[in-house]
């Protein structure tokens, strides 16, 4: 049964910008991700190990995400859906990662990118 986790706003602070005066200070990023994947094992029995551990989903993404700098949120995105699909190659992955009040005109809530990317193993 084809199942989908998510895990919403995870938050964490790095140094990700395109000028030289953001990568200078730590800013504020959220990120939703959700992968979908055949999980109907897990249900049938009820443990850990036959599932996606979102615990070990939101650990790994807040390493890769504070690791290194980045430039811009399109790269960071593609190295969070490498990293996830290296861990967990039979799903589908979905992310949004948001700037909080990017250094723009007129004051933005936040900038973001969606990104995706498919299984890497098929699914049965």
């Amino acid at each position: 049964m084809r199942c989908t986790i998510v895990l919403k706003n995870i938050e964490f602070q790095a140094c990700h910008g395109a000028t030289a005066a953001e990568r200078r200070s730590l800013r504020r990023f959220q990120l939703d991700v959700r992968l979908s994947a055949d999980l109907g094992r897990s249900m049938a029995s009820d443990r850990l190990q036959d599932t996606i551990d979102y615990q070990a989903l939101s650990e790994l993404v807040v390493q890769v995400a504070t690791q290194r700098t980045y430039r811009l949120l399109e790269s960071l995105c593609g190295a969070l859906l490498d990293a996830i699909g290296e861990r967990w190659p039979q799903a589908d992955v979905e992310l949004e990662l948001r700037k909080l009040h990017p250094p723009c005109q007129g004051n933005p809530d936040h900038a973001a990118v969606l990104a995706s990317r498919p299984a890497r193993l098929p699914t049965k």
